[in-house]
């Protein structure tokens, strides 16, 4: 999604867009473009079918469909869809508003919510559940490891991280919007929208 997701075409929505500049339009939808959307839906007969078809006649593919919480007037639903690009997305969500019957209470998307604070995580390969832990683990222990790497190198890939790292070389082509500086082309947004 983009920015051109407005407080006129997404209504009482909170939205996770990024402001990109440029992205690919693909033939068909993927999971590249998986958008979240969080709806109510009223508890009549075909709601949920008039919600697919104009999900479907936008051309975009269905994904997981599950139901959270249900009384005896609606039903609150998260649909995974599929677009093709960003501007298909604000298709879709333009077309879920439109149907009677739903409101659309949030919209995420999935590319975006998944890099949220990054993606890799530091956390310890054993349980540190005592002192005696610490120790082994950190002061004086590691005082022990490092002197035996020092007096042989080559144990560094025993019993450091360094067996487990991995290069990545590139020519900064597909990233020099991100890396020159901390532009809006490389970071979410998020702002509340009505339909």
């Amino acid at each position: 999604m983009t920015s051109t997701i407005t407080s006129a075409t997404v209504g009482a929505a909170s939205t996770s867009t990024p402001t990109s500049a440029a992205a690919p339009t693909l033939a068909s939808p993927s999971a590249a473009y998986t958008l979240t959307l969080r709806v109510e839906l009223a508890f009549d007969p075909g709601t949920l079918g008039r919600l697919t078809t104009a999900i479907g006649t936008t051309g975009a593919n269905l994904g997981r469909i599950d139901a959270h919480h249900r009384n005896g007037l609606a039903v609150t639903r998260t649909i995974d869809v599929l677009c093709r690009d960003e501007a298909h997305g604000t298709e879709v969500v333009e077309a879920v508003c439109a149907v009677r019957g739903v409101t659309l209470l949030d919209v995420a998307d999935k590319t975006f919510a998944l890099h949220e604070g990054g993606k890799i995580r530091v956390t310890p390969s054993f349980a540190l559940e005592t002192r005696d832990d610490l120790s082994i683990a950190y002061t004086p222990g590691v005082a022990r490891v490092s002197a035996a790497i020092a007096t042989d190198p080559e144990r560094v890939w025993d019993y450091t991280i360094k067996r487990n790292a991995v290069a990545v070389l590139t020519d900064d082509s597909s990233a020099s919007a991100c890396s020159t500086s901390r532009s809006t082309a490389c970071s979410p947004s998020s702002r509340r929208a009505t339909c």
